[in-house]
């Protein structure tokens, strides 16, 4: 899986064995093997120093529906999001099976700065956008639809609908996805919280210890990412 800390392990492997094969031969493996080396660097969490290898590699090959996604993720993550968007629609146009996933989180971090911007109208409207994506995605591996539901949820809760993010998280109940651990986090405390004001049954403390539990199931197999990290400590210190 993408949160695998062996898949790290062997990314830093293949980029030592890649760069030691760049050395002996940088012009004949630039052009062959340039976009397999930006790839190892990406998983390996060295995404600085494989940018400027993915543009060099994009002038070459402009078509490339795996380069053009890759860039897409990276210029997401750095909350470009309307370039990180023509990169992720030219992927799904030269035929990347996951582009819509990516389309999907790049509307979502659009729709979160049109709320910064108190254009709640507009994120709206991106954020119903990004769902349609989703609706017409097709799962091509075995936790591709868990991580189609689980954008799906964090654009519900996003809109407020905290009963459809709900019924999509509850279908992975032994998850061990972070993502979507840290959804279903999340919407049990949102849903605690609104059981409180409306003075119904469900009682915060219960919930606190359920997620906690949750959260302390997963870090005793894996380290937590910041994410989970983040909200661990705010429930231990609340």
């Amino acid at each position: 899986p993408e949160f695998s800390g062996r898949r790290y392990v062997l990314a830093h492997r293949a980029v030592v064995f890649l760069e030691k094969a760049r050395r002996n031969q940088e012009q004949i493996f630039d052009r062959l093997h340039l976009g397999l080396y930006a790839d190892a660097l990406i998983e390996a969490g060295e995404e600085d120093k494989a940018l400027p290898l993915l543009k060099d590699a994009l002038r070459a090959r402009p078509r490339d529906d795996r380069l053009n996604h890759r860039m897409a993720e990276i210029l997401r993550k750095r909350g470009d999001f309307e370039t990180a968007l023509s990169y992720a629609l030219a992927s799904q146009r030269h035929g990347h099976r996951k582009a819509p996933l990516t389309i999907a989180n790049t509307m979502y971090g659009q729709a979160l700065q049109l709320l910064n911007a108190r254009d709640e109208a507009a994120a709206d409207t991106k954020l119903r956008e990004a769902l349609g994506v989703l609706s017409d995605f097709q799962p091509e591996y075995g936790d591709d639809q868990e991580v189609a539901d689980t954008i799906a949820a964090k654009i519900y809760r996003t809109l407020g609908e905290l009963d459809a993010a709900l019924q999509l998280v509850a279908k992975y109940p032994d998850t061990s996805n972070p993502y979507t651990i840290y959804e279903q986090c999340r919407l049990d405390l949102l849903q605690s919280e609104v059981a409180t004001i409306a003075s119904e049954q469900l009682r915060p403390d219960e919930t606190k210890h359920k997620v906690l539990m949750r959260l302390q199931r997963f870090r005793a197999q894996h380290q937590l990412p910041k994410a989970l990290q983040n909200l661990f400590d705010d429930l231990v210190t609340d």
